[in-house]
């Protein structure tokens, strides 16, 4: 995973101050969509001065005719559009600074004329998982998004609004703002299957490398903050889905409750998902370790072997290195032979005794027994045979 994101407070700055991050990047201007059942209108904006006059062109309809507008910023590195846009729409300075400030908790603030939510996206990468921040400003016929990289993140859901046979189109705002949420969660799946793979890829290259390779405990750590770091960015999620559930948000409709409802389904099972993995990744540091364990046992084994083999012919060595003049095996002529047919006698027996008491080399792995499946036609006879048994 990427480095991990700081946000940087700096003390006694007023509340709902915004402060441009020198890691922000500047967006390329504002997309616009305004969609309702019947046409759908994409504009691209490079000022806030055009954004704003769009806006005011859609006041000026009535509310029940008045279609949908969504304005999507991508990057954060323009404070003085945000601000302006902000003060255009009445957007709530605190709203701002958490959507400005990178990064915030998962969270949903409800204020006088409009709803904020702040949630994270995950993108695959091929040097880990990148997190997003994308902020939600839902008003009553108009969403606003400001995404933290200039990406096309929410690409999905302008195709959507694109056919004239989408559900969004006959939709509100409040379903729209469903429609991004719904995108970000779908987008935490591949991010679960890179997970998976890495898991399944490391546990193979524990178990089949025959070195102790410091490399592994490097990948296994990573591996585990990784997932600690994706979980910590879902884990709130669920709170905040629970709140668009059930808290009485006069900006949402009964009709989108249920939407949210699936939403909120697919984070728990994310939420399985990642506790899955992270008592995998648990489960490998253990193994790894307890392999290293293993193998230093094994060398301290051999070794021990080799020493105690070599204990008795250290001892003959040094009889026989004695400079007594009265040995009757230094005189003899098969003596040195003799020496060397007893040494190794010595060794070939303990080697012997050794392999036979299963010391050397490795023991055989128990064999499974096959599992035995009942046939359909089995487990139908054995319930007719416990039915004649009852009587029943």
């Amino acid at each position: 995973m990427s480095k991990r994101k700081h946000h940087a407070v700096v003390p006694g700055l007023p509340p709902g101050a915004l402060l441009r991050n020198d890691a922000a990047i500047a967006p390329d201007g504002v997309k616009v969509v305004r969609f309702d059942r019947n046409s759908c209108l994409e504009n691209h904006f490079a000022s806030a001065a055009e954004v704003i006059a769009f806006c005011q062109d859609n006041a000026a309809n009535d509310e029940e005719e008045r279609p949908v507008t969504w304005l999507n910023i991508a990057g954060l590195g323009d404070i003085q559009l945000i601000q302006d846009i902000g003060n255009a729409l009445n957007l709530h300075p605190l709203a701002l600074e958490d959507a400005v400030s990178v990064p915030q908790r998962p969270k949903v603030d409800d204020y006088d004329s409009h709803l904020f939510v702040t949630l994270k996206m995950l993108h695959p990468g091929a040097d880990g998982i990148i997190v997003e921040q994308i902020s939600l400003f839902l008003l009553s016929n108009t969403v606003v998004t400001m995404q933290e990289f200039n990406n096309e993140a929410l690409e999905a859901v302008r195709i959507r609004l694109r056919h004239s046979s989408s559900k969004i189109r006959t939709m509100g705002a409040d379903y729209l703002v469903y429609a991004i949420i719904d995108t970000v969660v779908d987008n935490y799946f591949p991010c679960l299957e890179q997970l998976a793979e890495q898991t399944e890829a490391l546990e193979e290259h524990v178990f089949k490398t025959s070195s102790t390779q410091t490399s592994t405990l490097e990948l296994i750590h990573r591996l585990r903050r990784e997932i600690s770091d994706v979980r910590r960015s879902v884990w709130p999620l669920r709170g905040m889905l629970n709140a668009l559930c059930r808290d009485p948000l006069p900006l949402l409709g009964s009709h989108v409750r249920p939407f949210f409802r699936d939403c909120l389904d697919h984070t728990m099972q994310i939420l399985e998902n990642l506790d899955s993995n992270r008592e995998a990744g648990a489960a490998l540091m253990e193994v790894h370790l307890s392999t290293l364990s293993n193998r230093m046992g094994e060398v301290m084994k051999v070794l021990t072997i080799i020493s105690t083999i070599f204990i008795p012919l250290t001892f003959l060595a040094g009889v026989y290195g004695m400079n007594f003049d009265y040995m009757p095996e230094l005189r003899w002529r098969w003596g040195y032979w003799a020496c060397w047919a007893v040494m190794l006698f010595c060794a070939a027996s303990m080697v012997w005794i050794f392999k036979k008491q299963g010391w050397l080399g490795r023991s055989r792995s128990p064999s499974r027994r096959p599992f035995s499946k009942l046939s359909p036609k089995q487990s139908l006879k054995i319930i007719e045979n416990w039915l004649k048994q009852t009587k029943l």
